[in-house]
């Protein structure tokens, strides 16, 4: 099975070469207070747990302010970059 990480540096790696204005990044959402969050929500501080519309901002945030630096990168829905 491929890794998303080797799909995302590929993908980014023939962006460049091919003079493509794409930019592919993985953007992590934060802990987002979902029916899939609910077994570990006891255990998150409130100010990290998110309403889904306040996640979706915040991720339409950083789409729409991606610059060609973000590509290939991991990051956070605070904008600091994960190391993969």
């Amino acid at each position: 099975m491929i890794s998303g990480f080797a799909v995302i540096k590929s993908m980014a790696a023939e962006s460049e070469r091919n003079k493509d204005r794409i930019y592919f990044s993985i953007i992590h959402p934060g802990a987002v207070n979902t029916r899939h969050i609910q077994p570990f929500a006891p255990n998150i501080p409130n100010s990290k747990l998110f309403a889904p519309d306040y996640a979706v901002e915040r991720l339409l945030g950083i789409v729409n302010k991606v610059r060609p630096e973000d590509n290939s990168k991991f990051t956070s829905w605070d904008r600091q970059e994960i190391p993969w």
